[in-house]
């Protein structure tokens, strides 16, 4: 039943090219993110108004609700629904997608549509791999896949089975948020200069939001790493007190909310996806404002040591993790370096270091970040755009 599914709406989909090919391609760029206008495209996208390519093109963000953007007043800037619920709105999507030009995005795939030769299709790497993660669409339909550094590029060949040339390293827009001054968080945390240290938690997830995936199935009580208790909240918060330390957890974008226990602390504080996009802060924005930072098997690590401060890593269920969904790069790689963080206890520890200063992993991080980051400064998003305009012209003749 599932193969004649299979053949069933690849036969609707030949049809449907087959109609959308009587019209012309369009002077449209189609950009993609998630969380919407996030991540590596959402720093692109600034990138292409400051070059006023908006006057050239008309460019369309795919977002779950577009109603959310009606007063959003930016000159040929529109945008159109991900998930349609009408079949007029599905094949509205549909031949926009089809007829655009260029297609950029960089978390989920369009590879069911997106099939006009003539497009130019470009996928970002939300992340670079430390754990290792699923099956993706073998080959991916796209034509070119943008890495963080040369370093990733035959794992991502192997990965999605593309061929090398396919792969560009042209680096992360996302990253160049890194090196502005940026100081927007305390919108959201109007005390925030009065901490002597403030320290961001950025774990990946566990239990997938959609509750189909778990890439772990480690019981934490809590949904936290380290703390098991709610004895253990507040032991480290009054640890974070005496020292005036805040801790910002932000939970992955893609994590399901409903295993997590917000214990409200006044110390230890948690920030979410909807906090940052009412308040106009990208994630690397507000990494940018932070002193240091606790991980774990997250690509946002190698944002992370392009700051050079110090990095903790959580590996309570580092074990489980490691059989359950593998890593690319673990414990033995030479690659994810950082204070290892198994107990409270260590975390305390951790935090001990950032407020006197020592980062007795500084040398041995320097190595990993000019291995694995193209730029260690602002650069990515000017490159991307660079290639993007280059292969643009030698497309469509530009």
């Amino acid at each position: 039943m599932s193969k004649m599914k299979e053949i069933l709406g690849l036969g609707k989909r030949l049809l449907k090219n087959f109609v959308c090919s009587f019209f012309p391609m369009k002077d449209e760029i189609i950009l993609e993110s998630h969380p919407d206008l996030a991540c590596n495209t959402y720093e692109l996208f600034r990138y292409m108004l400051s070059q006023s390519l908006n006057d050239r093109f008309q460019i369309t963000w795919l977002v779950n609700n577009p109603d959310l953007y009606n007063d959003y007043d930016v000159h040929n800037v529109g945008f159109l629904s991900i998930m349609p619920k009408t079949k007029k709105d599905k094949m509205i999507k549909y031949f926009r997608c089809n007829r655009a030009k260029v297609l950029i995005t960089c978390n989920r795939y369009y590879q069911k549509e997106l099939t006009s030769k003539k497009q130019l299709n470009i996928y970002i790497l939300h992340g670079s791999p430390v754990k290792n993660f699923p099956d993706l669409a073998k080959p991916l339909n796209c034509d070119f896949l943008i890495s963080q550094a040369d370093f990733f590029n035959q794992y991502i060949v192997e990965k999605f089975s593309v061929k090398p040339e396919q792969v560009v390293a042209t680096g992360f827009p996302r990253n160049d948020q890194m090196f502005r001054n940026n100081d927007n968080l305390n919108k959201i945390y109007p005390d925030i200069n009065s901490f002597a240290k403030v320290i961001a938690w950025v774990p990946t997830f566990r239990k997938h939001m959609n509750k189909i995936r778990i890439d772990c199935d480690y019981d934490f009580p809590l949904g936290i790493p380290i703390l098991y208790s709610e004895e253990d909240v507040r032991k480290l918060n009054d640890f974070l007190v005496e020292k005036n330390v805040l801790i910002i957890y932000k939970p992955h974008p893609a994590q399901d909310l409903s295993i997590l226990k917000d214990m409200h602390a006044s110390n230890l504080r948690f920030l979410y996806n909807s906090q940052l996009a009412e308040n106009d802060i990208q994630t690397n924005e507000f990494l940018s404002q932070t002193d240091a930072m606790v991980g774990d098997y997250s690509g946002i690590y190698y944002d992370y040591l392009l700051l050079d401060r110090p990095i903790g890593i959580t590996l309570d269920d580092y074990t489980s993790y490691e059989s359950q969904s593998g890593m690319v790069f673990g414990l033995n790689s030479d690659i994810l370096i950082g204070e290892n963080i198994y107990t409270l206890e260590d975390l305390e520890r951790f935090i001990d270091d950032v407020v006197n200063g020592k980062d007795r992993m500084y040398k041995e991080r320097e190595k990993i970040k000019l291995l694995t980051n193209k730029h260690i400064g602002i650069g990515a998003s000017e490159e991307l755009y660079s290639f993007i305009m280059e292969e643009y012209k030698k497309r469509f003749k530009a």
